[in-house]
């Protein structure tokens, strides 16, 4: 006899597999964002304990809403592309938040202010920026929540418990942090009339139009998928071939 072949189709099916997908991306590009971030920020910084620093505030931001999301999945539907937004949003404003209160710290220590009195200063004056803009931000995503769909709803959910374990994590963990380590994190001697960065500053001072073409042509070069963009709830075609 012919042998019978089953298989489960149909939208709960879809909606499995574009979960597990989901989920398996969100882990790749865990494991190459994460070594590529610190990579950069030991470069950005010179020193390795403020990249660590750095990176631990987007973890934390990245962990918390993670956290979050799971206890408002009890009470309402969040998609399952709510953990990749968290990914990219933690670490990016992670990242750029802890930035403003380290720079802003070497700033303070430079300037020949005590670590203690350089951490309160760094806070406050860097720390008042972060709010602001976590205030801005979260306001803009939660705009989400006025379309009755709940896959919008979740972004507005994951983009809005980021912004504020971002905000925590570079006010709070943050200064405590370089209470604890700052004299780890301060600035190397540094050249301020030789180096990459100083030369290429000089450069595009020199030509401007043609630095803002270059870096726009980058930019363009990086948007380009957006030209095959298309708009559609969840479906079978955003899966993989072969599943």
């Amino acid at each position: 006899t012919d042998e019978l072949t089953v298989q489960v189709g149909g939208q709960e099916e879809i909606s499995r597999q574009v979960g597990e997908q989901a989920r398996t991306d969100f882990l790749r590009a865990e494991l190459f964002a994460l070594p590529a971030v610190l990579l950069l920020l030991v470069l950005v910084y010179r020193r390795t304990t403020a990249a660590l620093l750095t990176v631990a505030v987007g973890l934390l931001s990245v962990i918390g809403t993670l956290a979050g999301l799971r206890a408002i999945a009890q009470f309402t539907e969040v998609s399952a592309f709510a953990a990749n937004l968290a990914l990219v949003l933690g670490l990016g404003l992670g990242v750029d938040y802890s930035l403003f209160v380290i720079s802003r710290y070497r700033e303070e220590r430079a300037a020949g202010r005590p670590q203690p009195d350089a951490v309160v200063r760094a806070t406050a004056v860097a720390g008042r920026t972060v709010v602001f803009s976590g205030v801005t931000v979260a306001v803009s995503l939660s705009a989400l929540l006025v379309f009755p769909f709940f896959f919008l709803s979740s972004f507005a959910y994951a983009g809005v418990l980021v912004v504020v374990t971002a905000v925590a994590g570079a006010v709070v963990f943050l200064p405590a942090a370089l209470a604890r380590w700052g004299h780890r994190v301060e600035r190397p001697a540094a050249r301020t009339t030789s180096g990459f960065w100083h030369r290429t500053a000089l450069a595009a001072m020199r030509r401007p139009l043609l630095a803002g073409a270059g870096v726009l042509t980058v930019l363009l070069f990086a948007a380009s998928p957006l030209l095959g963009l298309r708009f559609g709830l969840p479906a079978e075609r955003t899966l993989p071939e072969g599943t």
